[in-house]
């Protein structure tokens, strides 16, 4: 068994006894906390007999004692136990501290810490120095009386050689991996089962090696330092070349008269990954914050071009060339309007809405950017059936699986391959939806993405299927591209299937339910303004969008009062109140009030108002979002006469069916 140890506290300072109490309660070896307010005391205490009785290590508030001579309090110390480190606890050392400890070749025992204490590297250090002791205390030849010596010479033998074997089995059994080096030549002595498991090594093969042969770069001369080493981030190699990240701490010791270091390792590499992981996560959820802005943004500049032309292609006499010009315009805006959807697809800040549509078309849309990002070393095969039904879908939810999808193959193949983009109707039967039980029977599209990568074994594709199903409620939290295409498959009422083997590539095959529904036809813009009688309070910050919207609405027939933001609102609607019918409120504004919030202030007073809320942003960044129905109460920017149009016929037509009713 590991040995129990003291723990000195010069001076009963409350904080810093407090910070070390837990000590006590940590598992493993005991640790008793003992106080000395007197100096004399502490050194006593330092120095006295048997070995194994003297504390392991002090501790020193310099908050007590930073005013006093270090050589006073730590000469004393360092004096009466050259082996006991003293922790000095205190986030920098003071001047004279610090000039004290660069001229006496004593003090690297001397060890700065911050509160709150790093509990575990004090157990650390404690268990080393105990470890160190109990071996000198128990090689120290005995002076015995000569009548005694015969008497006791086997019995002190048998004992020393069951310390010896309690000691190694404790050292050989510690779950952590530890190892004892040579302090001149850096070569292995000693290591346990946990330290070859790390390495790679057996122990007679370590044991032939130094520590640069673990490729530990400058390892050797930090751990000959002037310090022990506590919590010492480092990197080495196993035997098999893997890089590993670890934590040492090390505790000077003497064996047959030599010096030498014991060492102890934590293996930090899944935790330095997981880091790493957080890190790429992180910088993806500002990549994207930063779409979504660019798209609010972007999506403003486009309600105006799309508004103007729409509205003089409606309205305006032209020749057959200008015409075609502004229609040509209008094609290349919604063109850009696609451009900002999938810019959001990879923010994953997009509103799920499902309609129906085309999976040949959406492809075709993304097949430009989709061969950019692909790139020129990769060879893409397109091989989409013609006459697909159609499937209910999202389309930016769409194009994110496929960009997803298309993404995971290119990084399979960075020196290059083949790449086949695939569709083609499936009628899955009764017997091949029995093979996965997310398969169902019916008819299905389906879409295939199969690459020529480096692939995967079969554990991984199960470890992968796996983290599919575990990911599936989170996977926008998590940013994970995989689980986020689960997510939306599933959400599509669809299923996923992957087939891969190591240097064959991997195969994605995504089914998508058909529907017999036919797109929703959009009302177009007419020469002549429309008679919908509504009167309508338009609130919306940005004046150019402001000003096309107004347009738009006077075209459909409404009456349209104007407010630059929600304080402006509440002013016009105090006056107005009794004749507006419909508001229609951009969701982020400047004055402190939101759309959602002006809204939920007007229904309270008129619950029978309707309310079509507008925004550049995406409706699901909105916590109030999940009541937001783009073609119902949503207008997501940019948006064309048609939408404005739709969705105010539609809002006339349900006023004279309550007015009739």
């Amino acid at each position: 068994m590991l040995p129990d140890f003291n723990v000195l506290l010069v001076d009963s300072l409350p904080i810093v006894r407090d910070a070390l109490l837990p000590l006590a309660g940590m598992p493993g070896p005991l640790a008793k906390l003992e106080m000395c307010q007197d100096l004399h005391l502490a050194v006593a205490a330092a120095a006295r007999e048997p070995l194994a009785d003297r504390p392991a290590l002090a501790v020193v508030p310099l908050a007590v004692w930073q005013n006093q001579d270090p050589s006073v309090i730590c000469g004393a110390l360092l004096a009466a136990a050259p082996d006991m480190p003293v922790i000095l606890a205190a986030p920098v050392l003071p001047d004279a501290w610090r000039e004290w400890v660069a001229a006496h070749p004593a003090a690297p025992r001397l060890v700065a810490m911050a509160l709150p204490l790093d509990l575990t590297a004090l157990r650390m250090l404690g268990t080393m120095v105990a470890q160190s002791r109990r071996v000198e205390e128990e090689s120290r030849p005995g002076l015995l009386p000569l009548a005694e010596a015969s008497g006791s010479l086997e019995a002190r033998t048998n004992e020393l050689r069951h310390s010896e074997e309690r000691f190694a089995a404790a050292f050989r059994a510690a779950p952590y991996p530890q190892a004892i080096l040579n302090f001149a030549t850096g070569q292995f002595v000693e290591a346990n089962a946990a330290f070859c498991n790390l390495t790679g090594f057996s122990q007679p093969e370590l044991l032939e090696h130094s520590m640069p042969a673990l490729q530990a770069t400058g390892l050797l001369e930090v751990l000959r330092g002037p310090h022990p080493l506590a919590d010492c981030r480092t990197t080495c190699r196993s035997r098999t070349g893997d890089l590993r990240h670890l934590m040492l701490s090390t505790q000077p010791t003497a064996l047959g008269g030599e010096p030498h270091l014991m060492l102890l390792a934590l293996d930090i590499t899944e935790r330095v990954l997981l880091e790493e992981q957080l890190r790429q996560a992180q910088k993806m959820e500002a990549m994207g914050q930063l779409a979504a802005g660019v798209a609010h943004d972007f999506n403003n500049i486009l309600t105006i071009i799309q508004g103007h032309l729409s509205l003089q292609l409606a309205t305006g006499d032209f020749d057959d060339s200008t015409r075609g010009a502004l229609k040509e315009t209008l094609v290349a805006s919604e063109h850009a309007a696609t451009l900002t959807r999938q810019l959001l697809a990879l923010s994953r800040c997009q509103l799920f809405d499902s309609v129906p549509l085309d999976l040949n078309a959406v492809i075709q849309r993304m097949s430009a950017i989709l061969q950019r990002l692909i790139g020129e070393h990769i060879h893409v095969e397109w091989k989409c059936e013609s006459g697909l039904p159609m499937i209910m879908g999202d389309v930016p939810g769409i194009e994110q699986v496929v960009m997803n999808l298309v993404l995971q193959a290119r990084d399979a193949m960075p020196r290059g391959g083949r790449l086949r983009i695939a569709t083609g109707l499936n009628n899955i039967s009764a017997s091949q939806a029995a093979q996965n039980p997310e398969a169902r029977e019916g008819k299905f599209v389906r879409f295939s993405i199969v690459d020529t990568g480096h692939g995967m074994d079969q554990r991984t594709v199960e470890r992968l299927l796996g983290a599919f199903a575990e990911s599936k409620s989170t996977a926008q939290e998590t940013g994970s591209a995989l689980a986020a295409v689960y997510s939306i498959v599933k959400q599509h009422g669809g299923w996923i299937e992957l087939f891969s083997d190591p240097g064959q590539g991997t195969a994605f095959f995504v089914y998508l339910p058909v529907t017999t529904q036919s797109p929703t036809a959009r009302d177009g813009l007419s020469g002549k303004p429309a008679k919908t009688g509504l009167t309508v309070l338009l609130v919306e910050d940005e004046p150019a969008v402001r000003t096309i919207l107004r347009q738009l609405l006077i075209h459909c027939g409404c009456t349209v009062l104007e407010a630059q933001d929600a304080p402006s609102a509440l002013t016009l609607w105090e006056t107005e109140k009794a004749r507006i019918h419909l508001l229609i409120t951009d969701i982020v504004m400047p004055g402190g009030m939101t759309g959602h919030e002006l809204a939920a202030r007007l229904t309270d007073e008129r619950p029978d108002l309707k309310v079509i809320y507008s925004s550049g942003y995406s409706a699901s960044l909105f916590q109030e979002g999940q009541d937001l129905v783009p073609g119902r109460n949503f207008l997501p920017k940019p948006y064309d006469a048609s939408s404005v149009v739709t969705l105010i016929r539609r809002v006339a037509a349900e006023r004279e069916e309550m007015l009739s009713a």
